[in-house]
């Protein structure tokens, strides 16, 4: 950290954009890539930043407020004694920029550093940037010369003379708004100082991206010697090995140089070796709460309220999966669970919460409802997995409901329409019945509300599959491991499958997801509502229709507490 002296003269400033629109015309940033993309600043910028030496600093990281609450919860977690969320959805330019510093710094110097939000700056950047304070009373820093790390973890030398990594020094004059980093253009007469050892890392995860490095590969000690990133890259090369990954550097090389990019005969595949740290390390903490609690022997759950004994003991049982960052039961998560007991299936309600923190009994408990709570360890997979294997019993009913709160009814919460989908699913020939399929990466029986017939659960397949799930990279790859997999599963043991809907069922193409038709679900008389139709901002313009058509068909208010 700076001196107390150096802190009264100069304030310096990081700043990062991850996703604040460039311009006013851009949409809302999607939902999925948002998550992608915190993987990678999770992996380099977060920990490249946190671990500069030698210098006192703020860190400002803009995000678009048009993303989902899950999202910006997760933010704000990894912010906390980190950096500060400056959200919003005014363009990242000089203007927005400076209106947010000049409220920040107060001192008669101020120092700002640009840093894209999936690169790293080694660990003496922002020293190195401090060092030069007071040669000029206005000085651009720029490093030229860094590395690249691809999707298979190689180590390239790079240089990029616009500088992925800049910083200005300017004094400040008393009325007169901040020029920032941001703010200097190439036609601006700055004085200039090129700084010529790696001070960056540049993270390439786009296929075609990655095909087009042309630089040298380099000794990946390099990386350890410099920067502090939790990425993952090829520690051991060196050597022959080192020589023969520079030789098949050369091989693509000389095969891109063949090729029209333009074309897109760049679009390659190549393996994905750089995972999601956040969702990982998330997923860490809330398996070792998991396994503190299963050393109780209750296989991880926590009795709050009810007895779940007497739940499962009977033939037709639901096992409804809940999640929720508060210590309060979801309001519409009892509502489902009180409906499908009093449908004629008594409802475990599995409230998962991350790091196993505590659930608040609710002042009511539905007739025919009990509820426990868990860590969030492998989500709503793991939470029917954990019911399972602390209620053996479950898998010798006739039929058993797996369900989760990504619904939002029955509408009303007496709906015949509860009843007579739970009658058709136990009618139909399917051992694994789901409300809807998706076709969408994989043909698939959705998990929302899969009822399971004949004892289904029983069978070794089935029974392997929900004791042996494995750990998730990030959203996309719980998805294919567990309701992908799920389905892959069951048609390798010939488990007879049947589902109420799909695409073709409503006439839409089979890129849509079925799920989201709720007029026509409802119509078709499944009472319940996708929740990400009022979470999701792609949804915005729906939700005023669905929120009346509810409200005028069932007498049911959607617009608060859900």
């Amino acid at each position: 950290m700076g001196t107390e002296e150096t802190t009264r003269v100069v304030d310096h400033v990081v700043l990062t954009n991850f996703s604040a629109p460039r311009a006013e015309s851009v949409p809302a940033p999607d939902a999925e890539l948002l998550w992608y993309r915190l993987g990678f600043f999770f992996d380099a910028c977060l920990p490249s930043v946190s671990g500069q030496r030698g210098a006192d600093f703020t860190w400002l990281v803009w995000f678009d407020d048009r993303c989902e609450p899950d999202f910006r919860q997760e933010v704000e977690r990894i912010a906390a004694g980190a950096f500060t969320p400056v959200w919003g959805h005014r363009p990242f330019n000089a203007m927005s920029v400076a209106d947010v510093v000049a409220g920040r710094a107060h001192s008669p110097y101020l120092i700002t550093t640009v840093l894209d939000s999936d690169d790293a700056m080694a660990r003496d950047c922002l020293a190195t940037v401090r060092a030069e304070l007071g040669r000029e009373e206005r000085l651009l820093i720029t490093f030229p010369e860094g590395l690249i790390i691809d999707r298979t973890g190689g180590v390239f030398a790079a240089r990029d003379d616009s500088a992925p990594v800049r910083s200005l020094i300017e004094a400040r004059a008393e009325g007169v708004p901040p020029t920032t980093v941001v703010g200097v253009t190439a036609e601006d007469d700055v004085p200039q100082r090129r700084i010529s050892r790696p001070m960056w890392i540049d993270v390439v995860h786009e296929a075609g991206r990655a095909e087009m490095i042309t630089s040298r590969r380099v000794h990946p000690k390099v990386v350890a010697d410099r920067f502090d990133i939790d990425l993952a890259y090829d520690q051991e090369l060196s050597g022959a090995a080192l020589l023969k990954a520079r030789r098949g550097d050369f091989r693509r090389l000389g095969r891109n140089i063949m090729r029209d990019p333009r074309r897109g005969a760049l679009a390659i595949p190549a393996l994905r070796s750089i995972r999601s740290a956040s969702w990982m390390a998330q997923g860490a903490v809330n398996s070792a709460a998991d396994l503190r609690a299963r050393r109780r022997g209750t296989a991880g759950l926590h009795v709050v309220a009810g007895d779940p004994d007497s739940v499962v003991s009977g033939d037709r049982i639901a096992v409804l999966a809940e999640f929720s960052h508060e210590d309060r039961v979801r309001p519409w998560a009892l509502v489902m669970a009180g409906a499908l007991a009093a449908a004629g299936y008594p409802c475990l309600l599995v409230c998962s919460r991350e790091r196993g923190s505590a659930v608040t009994a609710p002042d009511a408990v539905p007739h025919g409802v009990a509820i426990v709570s868990r860590a969030n360890a492998k989500y709503d997979f793991g939470a029917w997995a954990a019911a399972l294997d602390a209620h053996p019993a479950l898998t010798q009913a006739g039929h058993v409901l797996l369900t989760n709160d990504s619904v939002i009814g029955p509408l009303p919460s007496d709906s015949p329409g509860l009843r007579a989908t739970l009658d058709r699913a136990e009618a139909s020939r399917a051992q694994v019945w789901a409300a809807t399929r998706g076709v969408t990466g994989a043909e698939h029986l959705q998990s929302y509300f899969l009822l399971f017939n004949d004892g289904a659960l029983s069978l070794p397949p089935v029974r392997d599959f929900f004791t042996t799930l494995p750990r998730t990279r990030d959203r996309i790859d719980l998805v294919r491991a567990y309701e992908h997999g799920l389905t892959r599963t069951l048609a390798a043991a010939s488990i007879r499958t049947g589902w109420g809907w799909d695409h073709a069922s409503f006439g839409v193409g089979p890129g849509f997801n079925p799920s989201l038709c709720w007029h026509e679900l409802l119509d078709a008389g499944f009472p319940f509502v996708k929740r990400r139709l009022f979470t999701h901002p792609r949804f915005a313009d729906q939700r005023p229709l669905i929120i009346q058509h509810v409200r005028e068909r069932y007498g049911v208010d959607l617009s608060s507490g859900l």
